[in-house]
């Protein structure tokens, strides 16, 4: 845009002859059509057949099918609702073939390489070598949680049973865990430590600890507590069945007697639950 005057009285540009240069090239590159090695493939489902073996679609995060009908691989047959991978080609894409639905199984005929995260809301079946240079995040039969106490917690004169602020995980409805404890605790030969649990109504949830003790979720055990500030731990193991409420298996702990020498759940304390059913 002109609107000044420099100093021979002739028209000069408002902005810089750079920066001038500068937007013109990049209203050029917004300009030009996108070529397939900046495109990404797409996910999307067939909408409407066409001719030639042409398909419409809707792509995944859009409301309406496209006007386009785009080209098919010569391998697949296409039908309506069907879940399909487009790749880019030149400034078109090309209907490479079905996949799963959101959330539908994954079946991999040989060895299966992720880098990076995987994240898993279904059944996997890999005949053959998974290797996973990432994180593995599976929701359902397989999945692993994992809490530790990041702090010390103590209590000094109770012998009501109290939440472990740390010591705590969900479970869904309908479904089978293995837990694993791991208590480190300290604290005086007066006032020990007990422990029980509390989990979703209809949930059960049978125990056994390192003694070869073994109880209901309900059912109190207790440890000797060594005195002074020496750490000793005690171990766990359960299986947890839960009906059809979820919720959350709370590990929860007091003094055995009353005693003015806290008792202490230390730090790095742990507990697991593994979904098996």
């Amino acid at each position: 845009m002109i609107d000044s005057m420099n100093a021979t009285g002739t028209p000069g540009f408002a902005i810089s002859p750079q920066d001038f240069l500068n937007t013109v090239a990049g209203y050029a590159q917004q300009s030009a059509p996108q070529t397939s090695a900046s495109k990404p493939i797409k996910l999307a489902t067939v909408t409407s057949l066409g001719g030639g073996n042409t398909v419409r679609v809707q792509f995944d995060g859009e409301s309406v099918s496209s006007t386009k009908y785009y080209p098919c691989l010569a391998t697949y047959t296409a039908a309506v609702s069907n879940r399909v991978a487009l790749m880019p080609t030149g400034t078109t894409y090309l209907v490479i073939g079905a996949v799963g639905a959101p959330g539908a199984n994954l079946s991999v005929s040989g060895n299966l390489t992720v880098t990076g995260t995987a994240t898993l809301n279904s059944t996997a079946t890999v005949n053959g070598n998974a290797v996973i240079n990432g994180s593995l995040t599976v929701s359902g039969v397989g999945q692993t949680q994992f809490v530790r106490k990041t702090a010390d917690e103590s209590v000094t004169s109770s012998t009501t049973l109290q939440n472990d602020n740390h010591l705590v995980l969900p479970v869904v409805a309908n479904a089978t865990y293995s837990l694993f404890l791991m208590c480190i605790f300290s604290g005086g030969t007066v006032g020990d430590i007990k422990f029980d649990w509390t989990v979703p109504t209809g949930t059960v949830l049978r125990w056994s600890d390192q003694t070869g003790t073994s109880g209901l979720h309900s059912n109190v055990d207790v440890y000797s507590a060594p005195g002074g500030t020496t750490q000793v731990a005690f171990q766990v193991w359960a299986t947890v069945v839960t009906s059809g409420t979820a919720g959350n298996v709370q590990f929860r702990w007091a003094q055995n007697a009353s005693d003015a020498t806290a008792t202490i759940v230390r730090m790095n304390s742990s507990l697991q639950l593994t979904r098996v059913a």
